[in-house]
């Protein structure tokens, strides 16, 4: 089972914010979100809180409607306070797991995934509203 979030952009055709059920799902913006089970339920559960106002676009895809700033604090939460300043936090989250790769491939593939996501953030507008898109497949 693959928990996947995303940020998107809900300018695309057909996308609405008001349609329940709607089929369209909007377009993917930086596919490099490292997979994480902390993002996917964190994501998950601030919608069910009503955090941030949702649809769904399939039985197990929830589109939040966020802004840059909420875009930040999230992945900070998921990732750590260092989150926009350095990946070291998220490194030492995740240098326990890869101990047993001895030529630390998998922690400088982690890094690089890390990176551009942060460049993917940054060059957000600050003006506009996004998705983050959870889904379960």
């Amino acid at each position: 089972m693959y928990l996947d979030v995303y940020i998107a952009s809900p300018d695309v055709p057909k996308f609405s914010w008001e349609q329940a059920d709607n089929p369209c799902e909007p377009k993917i913006i930086g596919d490099n979100v490292p997979e994480s089970r902390e993002a996917f339920f964190l994501l998950k559960e601030k919608i069910d809180e009503g955090i941030y106002s949702y649809v769904m676009t399939d039985w197990a895809t929830w589109v939040a409607k966020v802004n840059k700033q909420q875009i930040i604090d999230f992945f900070k939460e998921v990732y750590g306070w260092n989150f926009m300043h350095s990946s070291i936090g998220y490194i030492a989250k995740r240098e326990l797991g890869l101990k047993s790769d001895p030529d630390n491939k998998g922690l400088k593939v982690e890094i690089e995934i890390m990176a551009e996501l942060l460049q993917t953030i940054q060059d957000l507008d600050d003006e506009k509203d996004y998705a983050l898109v959870t889904q379960e497949s």
